[in-house]
């Protein structure tokens, strides 16, 4: 396939690329010079889930997103017969790529601990791993992704994903395992990580 037309709008496809969900099939698409992420929304056979139940899904995920304190990526374009949605795509430096150079200023965590809060008010968790989030040059923190699961506070940003935006043991191992740049000297103890969590939850979490 090298072209897919909604309506009509032709995008041309110029090569896959990483999807909201694992499940779904995504191509870095172009139209009029311009490049985006188009979708194919899959069947979850592991949940008995239908495409069209999954699209509907994240298309009400998408709204309330939309709608919501936090930014994501603009949708560009929708397919509801072939369950394909367009997207802006959103590139540049990641939080990840922020931790790896030097300790993160404690705004960009609150902005997450933001991000935390409004998601929970709709019953929801973002995929909270620092790479999916992108820091704007004008300082603005946009959520690359549309994925959402449901909220469950044993698993949330400030029990879990807190410690990857730290320089932790979570965080060094992730980082060897994909060849990324380690300074051991930035290393904290897990006791050190521990109480550096607990403050910042016990600032930011509403």
């Amino acid at each position: 396939m090298e072209n897919y037309s909604i309506k009509k709008r032709t995008y041309k496809i110029l090569e896959p690329c990483e999807s909201d969900f694992d499940i779904d099939e995504s191509y870095i698409v172009s139209l009029d010079d311009k490049r985006y992420i188009l979708t194919f929304v899959k069947e979850d056979f592991a949940y008995s889930l239908s495409a069209k139940a999954r699209f509907k899904n994240i298309r009400k995920d998408i709204k309330t997103l939309t709608h919501s304190n936090i930014l994501v990526p603009r949708l560009v374009d929708i397919d509801k017969k072939n369950y394909v949605y367009v997207k802006e795509l959103i590139e540049g430096h990641s939080i990840l790529d922020e931790i790896i150079l030097r300790d993160l200023d404690e705004k960009i965590i609150e902005t997450i601990f933001d991000y935390s809060y409004y998601a929970r008010m709709f019953g929801k968790m973002l995929d909270f791993f620092p790479s999916n989030f992108i820091i704007f040059p004008d300082g603005k923190i946009v959520y690359k992704s549309y994925r959402t699961r449901p909220y469950d506070n044993k698993n949330s940003f400030e029990f879990v994903d807190l410690r990857y935006y730290l320089y932790s043991d979570e965080l060094i191992d992730y980082l060897k395992k994909e060849h990324l740049p380690v300074d051991l000297k930035r290393k904290k103890i897990t006791n050190a990580v521990n109480k550096e969590t607990l403050l910042l939850t016990c600032k930011y979490r509403r």
